[in-house]
């Protein structure tokens, strides 16, 4: 489970800041509460609620710590119904992932448009409706991908 925010999502393993204590989330407790950890306080854990924890992030009252070096940034784009457009290809830098972007939309120039659950999508508005992922590639593993942050292609 993860959370949004701006560009970034929040998963297990997010640290933040409020105030000059760092935490970090140890787990996610239902949709509704975050349990968070404060590794340099003796039994200091806490359960927040999501909502307080969004709050406080809109607020500039807690801010997010955790930052993914460049060389361990691995994206995907995926389209608007969800779907990778390569499975199992991700790529090194956000300009390749654009590129393979680029050529996944040719196959639709003929119709003109991309078919989507949503319903039709002109080609012109495409990028709009696709996502950019980035990943972390040290915390890959075969099941699952960390997502580091989402966000629109549009460029």
């Amino acid at each position: 489970m993860y959370l949004s925010f701006k560009e970034s999502l929040i998963c297990v393993g997010t640290k933040f800041k409020i105030g000059s204590r760092n935490y970090e989330i140890v787990e996610f407790v239902g949709k509704d509460r975050i349990w968070v950890y404060n590794p340099l306080e003796k039994n200091h854990s806490y359960i927040l609620e999501t909502k307080q924890f969004m709050d406080m992030l809109g607020n500039g009252v807690c801010t997010l710590l955790s930052e993914i070096s460049e060389e361990n940034k691995i994206f995907q784009v995926f389209s608007p119904d969800g779907i990778s457009l390569f499975e199992d290809t991700h790529y090194n830098t956000k300009d390749d992932a654009l590129a393979a972007f680029d050529k996944w939309t040719l196959r639709f120039n003929e119709q003109g448009y991309y078919s989507s659950v949503q319903g039709n999508i002109d080609l012109s508005e495409l990028r709009d409706h696709c996502t950019l992922k980035v990943f972390d590639k040290t915390k890959c593993n075969t099941l699952e991908l960390t997502i580091y942050s989402s966000e629109s292609i549009l460029g």
